[in-house]
């Protein structure tokens, strides 16, 4: 109940990003991304490294950098 809150509190519809559903916002909520701000802050190795972290790697870096650059045009 804790994470919906917090992710209810300041999250960002992550979905908006193109390529992200349900199921890969959820995965990124349990890393700690909840914001686009979160998603734009990332670098591909904190990327790989948080994927590593949370079971194996299953998105390219080219994914990656992909969704950072539209959280980035997301924040304005």
């Amino acid at each position: 109940k804790k994470a919906k809150a917090k992710k209810e509190a300041k999250g960002d519809d992550l979905k908006k990003v193109n390529g992200i559903g349900p199921a890969f916002e959820k995965r990124l909520n349990s890393m700690g991304i909840y914001t686009y701000a979160d998603l734009a802050g990332l670098t591909l190795k904190k990327a790989e490294k948080l994927e590593a972290e949370h079971g194996d790697a299953m998105t390219s870096p080219e994914q990656w950098g992909e969704w950072i650059e539209q959280a980035k045009e997301l924040l304005g």
